[in-house]
């Protein structure tokens, strides 16, 4: 399965907030995780349908400074982003984001 729409897709989603935003951070890291999940499904305990609500609970993770920012998608997120995959630069970037509930 390849993911089609990846590259129209961060587009889209550097066009969210503004510049180093946790909501730009958001969408993108929902692109990366998307493609993670099509590039190699065996390592996820969920489907792409999934992604969208997987994604929205990591943030509120992060925003709780509860996450766990190891993995791929993070890492490929701060990548395009332009800063380091650290635990502190992302809770940074994520501190003033609302929890939804």
């Amino acid at each position: 399965m390849r993911y089609d729409n990846y590259y129209a897709d961060h587009a889209l989603a550097m066009s969210i907030g503004a510049p180093n935003s946790a909501e730009r951070f958001a969408a993108i890291y929902e692109v990366e995780l998307r493609k993670c999940v099509f590039d190699c499904p065996e390592h996820f305990a969920y489907t792409s349908d999934e992604v969208a609500s997987v994604a929205k609970r990591m943030m509120d993770a992060c925003a709780k400074r509860t996450a766990n920012v190891s993995g791929p998608a993070f890492k490929a997120t701060c990548k395009y982003l332009g800063f380091k995959p650290t635990q502190k630069a992302i809770f940074e970037l994520m501190r003033d984001r609302k929890v939804t509930e």
